[in-house]
């Protein structure tokens, strides 16, 4: 489980990789933590890496938008079909935030 952050124009992409679940939360929590409290951009997570997540990983994902409207930022997930998209579907989490399936982002900066 990794997590690799890359900077647009537009927005913070956070870059997941592996599969997000409770035994994997405490990889990810403080990257989560860190682009909630001291970014100033909109937040893209890429979950196209992430084969597998549970409801702990919903929950993360769901305080992490939470944070991020309050901020006036909001978050956008890039999830193509299968598991994960299918459950944060299932549990309505599509109705809350924006998801994508592909990802055009301007230059990046690293």
């Amino acid at each position: 489980m990794s997590v690799t952050l890359l900077n647009s124009h537009q927005d913070i992409i956070a870059v997941v990789m592996g599969d997000l679940t409770l035994s994997t939360l405490d990889s990810v929590l403080p990257v989560f933590i860190d682009i909630s409290q001291d970014a100033k951009q909109d937040v893209t997570l890429d979950l196209s890496s992430v084969a597998v997540i549970d409801a702990a990983a919903i929950g993360l994902i769901i305080a992490l938008n939470q944070r991020l409207v309050s901020s006036g930022r909001a978050l956008t997930l890039l999830c193509p079909p299968g598991q994960p998209r299918g459950l944060l579907s299932l549990v309505g989490l599509d109705s809350q935030v924006k998801m994508i399936e592909t990802y055009a982002p301007g230059p990046a900066v690293h």
